[in-house]
Order: C-alpha cells, then structure tokens, then sequence
C-alpha cells in the first residue's frame, strides 16, 4: 500500500470518528432530554392521579357519614314507633306526610308463646 492512501485512510477514519462522536452526543442529549421530559409527564400524571383518588375517597367517606346519619334517623323512628309515639318531626324530616292513616293501637309484636291451640 501506498503512504499516501494510508494517511488518506487514518484521516477517514479520524473524521468518521469525530462525526460519531459529535452525533453521539446530540443523540445522547436528545435522549436525555427526552427522557427527563418523559420522567416529569409521569410524575405529573401520578400527582393527579393521587389527586384524583383522594378526592375520591374524600366523597365516599362523606357519603357514607350521610348513609350513617340516615340509618341513624330511622332507627330512631323505629324505637319511637315501638314504644308507641308518633315521631311527627322525624316523619316530616323523611318526608313522609301525616295522610297515611297510622294505627292508633299499639302494635304487638309477635311471639310463640302467644299461640293458641284450636
């Protein structure tokens, strides 16, 4: 081989390296960027997520409190009913009107030791 094409040769090869070299590093920023962004989007939709499910949470909970207060009201008005009164103010707070013709009586519960044998 010539000296000349070897020279020619090895400064082919140098300048291929310092392309490589240069488009390495603008890739590799490239990627990094990308990669960073990509990382803060995940972050970010992991926050709302967060977000959105502790909202959630929040208004099942009070939900709940509301079903709790309700069953707490009714059973109110079953004791009233078993002992015989007419809980009119909690009546009107379930909206339910005085036209229903409520029995007068006392109901008794029933029992097995109240059967009669015919």
């Amino acid at each position: 081989m010539s000296l000349f094409f070897i020279s020619q040769l090895s400064r082919f090869s140098f300048e291929c390296d310092m392309k490589r070299t240069s488009e390495e590093s603008v890739t590799s920023t490239v990627g990094s960027s990308r990669s960073s962004e990509s990382a803060k989007d995940c972050r970010k939709r992991k926050t709302l997520r967060i977000q959105y499910l502790a909202e959630s949470v929040r208004s099942r909970e009070l939900t709940v409190l509301k079903m709790k207060q309700d069953i707490d009201k009714l059973l109110d008005v079953c004791r009233r009913l078993d002992q015989g009164e007419m809980p009119h103010e909690l009546l009107r707070d379930l909206r339910i009107t005085n036209s229903i013709a409520w029995p007068t009586e006392r109901v008794v519960s029933y029992s097995h030791n109240n059967t009669s044998s015919t």
